[in-house]
C-alpha cells in the first residue's frame, strides 16, 4: 500500500514539475521569438542611449550612439560624450578608445575573448551571438510595467552582472529597454531609441581594423 502511495504521490510531483515548466516556457516564449528575429535577421541596426548611475558617486553619465548586430557579430560606437568603438568579431571582442580630437594621438585599443565572468560588454554577445538564450540565462517572466513584457534573465555561468531585465513591446516584439547591474554596484539602462531591419548585412563594419599607430593590449 505504502509503496503503491509513493508511485502515486512521484507520479503528481512530476506532473507539476511538468505543468510549471510548460507554465514557464510558455511566457518566455515572446522574449525567445524577439530574440530570434534579431538573430535570424542579416543585419539590425539602432539608435541607442545608455545611461550608467554610479552608484559609489551617486551621479549618472549618459552616453549615445549606434548599434549594429548581424549573425552573431556586432558593433557598437558612441560619439558622445566619449567617442568609442566596440566590435566583437565572433571571435574577439576589440575596444578603441580615442584621445580626444588629436588625430596625432593613437588611440588604445584592447583585445579579449568573450569568457564566462564578463561584463555588460560581453553580455551583447551573448544576448546577441549564436548561442540560445536558454543555454546562457534561467529565463523568468516578471510582471509588465508601463505597457511592456519584462523579462529577467539570470547568467547560468559566473558573471560581473546580475537583476538582468529585458523589457519587450508587445505589440511589435521590438526591444525597448535592457537594465543590468555590475559588481560595483553600478546601474545600467541601455535604451534602444530606433531599431532598422536591413536585407543585407554591412561586412566591413564587423571587422575589426588596427587604426595607424595603435598598440593593442590584450586582456
Amino acid at each position: 500500500m505504502k509503496k503503491k502511495l509513493g508511485i502515486v504521490w512521484g507520479l503528481i510531483l512530476i506532473s507539476i514539475g511538468l505543468n510549471v515548466f510548460g507554465k514557464s516556457k510558455l511566457e518566455t516564449e515572446p522574449l525567445l521569438k524577439s530574440f530570434e528575429r534579431y538573430r535570424e535577421s542579416e543585419e539590425v541596426d539602432f539608435k541607442i542611449k545608455k545611461n550608467i548611475f554610479q552608484s559609489a558617486l551617486g551621479k549618472e553619465s549618459s552616453f549615445e550612439g549606434n548599434f549594429s548586430i548581424s549573425k552573431g557579430k556586432f558593433h557598437l560606437e558612441t560619439e558622445f560624450p566619449d567617442r568609442t568603438t566596440l566590435i566583437y568579431d565572433g571571435t574577439y571582442l576589440w575596444s578603441v578608445e580615442y584621445q580626444g580630437d588629436s588625430a596625432a594621438t593613437p588611440p588604445q585599443v584592447s583585445k579579449s575573448r568573450v569568457n564566462k565572468k564578463g561584463n555588460g560588454n560581453f553580455l551583447f554577445a551573448l544576448l546577441f551571438g549564436n548561442k540560445s538564450l536558454q543555454s546562457s540565462f534561467d529565463l523568468k517572466k516578471e510582471e509588465s510595467q508601463d505597457g511592456l513584457e519584462v523579462y529577467s534573465l539570470k547568467p547560468r555561468n559566473e558573471m560581473n552582472i546580475s537583476d538582468l531585465l529585458v523589457f519587450i513591446n508587445p505589440k511589435d516584439g521590438l526591444i525597448v529597454k535592457i537594465i543590468y547591474n555590475d559588481d560595483i554596484g553600478n546601474r545600467t539602462t541601455l535604451h534602444f531609441l530606433t531599431t532598422q531591419f536591413l536585407n543585407s548585412a554591412k561586412h566591413k563594419l564587423f571587422k575589426f581594423k588596427l587604426p595607424k599607430g595603435a598598440q593593442v593590449t590584450e586582456l
